[in-house]
């Protein structure tokens, strides 16, 4: 098995490189026959039997801890075309294209890597959450090539959220509503706001812990949770846009998000107060907010909601998520999921039990 991961334009790279690190060091430790080569624009781990594996044994000495230093030193961007080329003219027998990055162009590439060869392993929510033609084109072209497309860590990080929904829809259960946390930042940022920590403040911590998206204001946006939820329902098969997503953004209304990032986190402060004021007034109802997506079969939902104490979600914070499957089967009682949903130790765990899926089990 040879496994590429692809790189992406630099400000694409905040939080994936820790996830690649993890994901690097886990598969060179599983044998000592397998090395990780590293460059500026890929990860190798190729095996020993593969024709790489002799320039994988010549560059080990190009070590992990200093991958930071090499891609601030970089300028190259994803070589898609040589990934492609390599998966063609190399025709390895499991070749797995890796993203751990949040570029829309690589998503768009997915159709053509597989053409070459290549299987798809992503924690990029673009691709599926993307247009409605680009996720039926993505889909045809795996069937048509016989690839696979796995992609687990789009929504709650390594725990087992799109794999449990596929088994309840594969085995005849009718999934009427999927409610949950589905923001490991968002419920660690909250939970910081309870404790009395500035909201401001609670997203630099976030950022620091790479909790967040490479730019905050997909999450405070509500974006990301949105992206995820419209990933649920397609599962669902609803032929949903991202735009058909009802959106309630934590931020208010009339505060400029726009702009350079650095003056975005400079202005973030003047929301403190209010937004502290909220969650104070809440706590004297016994409520605390969550930022809460659903898909229910009256539509999608991403926003704040104020829960109570008693409520099981109120005790969902420091970057968990929790996600409920009410069916047909799992009703009046719903199906949970929880654990935490953010961090790059989690995401590499599930990028890499998709990959080790690939390796291990039958191809389509």
């Amino acid at each position: 098995m040879s496994t590429v991961g692809a790189s992406a334009p630099r400000k694409s790279w905040s939080c994936c490189w820790p996830a690649w690190a993890a994901w690097a060091a886990s598969c060179s430790s599983r044998s000592t026959s397998r090395r990780p080569s590293c460059a500026p624009t890929a990860w190798t781990c190729a095996s020993a039997s593969s024709p790489t594996a002799s320039a994988s044994r010549r560059r080990a000495r190009n070590p992990l801890e200093d991958w930071k230093q090499r891609l601030a030193a970089s300028s190259d961007g994803a070589p898609l075309d040589a990934f492609r080329d390599w998966a063609r003219a190399k025709r390895p027998g499991r070749p797995v294209f890796v993203d751990c990055t949040s570029s829309e162009d690589i998503a768009l590439a997915y159709p053509s890597l597989m053409e070459a060869g290549l299987h798809v392993v992503t924690a990029n929510k673009k691709a599926n959450a993307g247009q409605w033609s680009h996720y039926r084109k993505l889909r045809e072209t795996a069937s048509r090539h016989q690839r696979r497309f796995l992609y687990e860590t789009n929504v709650g990080a390594a725990l087992p959220v799109i794999d449990t929904l596929k088994n309840m829809l594969r085995t005849g259960d009718r999934v009427l509503r999927v409610e949950g946390i589905l923001s490991g930042s968002l419920s660690f940022i909250l939970g910081l706001t309870e404790e009395g920590v500035p909201l401001s403040q609670a997203v630099g911590t976030a950022m620091e812990k790479r909790f967040t998206e490479p730019d905050p204001r997909d999450d405070l946006h509500g974006t990301d949770v949105a992206r995820k939820v419209l990933i649920l329902a397609r599962e669902l098969g609803r032929q949903v846009e991202l735009e058909q997503v009802t959106l309630d953004s934590l931020l208010p209304p009339d505060f400029d998000a726009t702009g350079p990032l650095d003056d975005f986190l400079a202005r973030l402060p003047q929301v403190d107060a209010a937004f502290q004021r909220r969650v104070e007034t809440l706590r004297a109802e016994g409520k605390v907010l969550r930022y809460v997506g659903s898909v229910t079969e009256d539509g999608c939902f991403v926003g704040l909601v104020p829960v109570p104490l008693t409520h099981p979600l109120a005790a969902v914070k420091g970057g968990e998520n929790a996600l409920s499957f009410t069916s047909e089967r799992y009703s009046p009682t719903p199906l949970v999921i929880r654990g935490y949903g953010a961090g790059a130790a989690v995401t590499a765990a599930g990028v890499l039990a998709d990959v080790l899926r690939l390796v291990d089990g039958p191809l389509p």
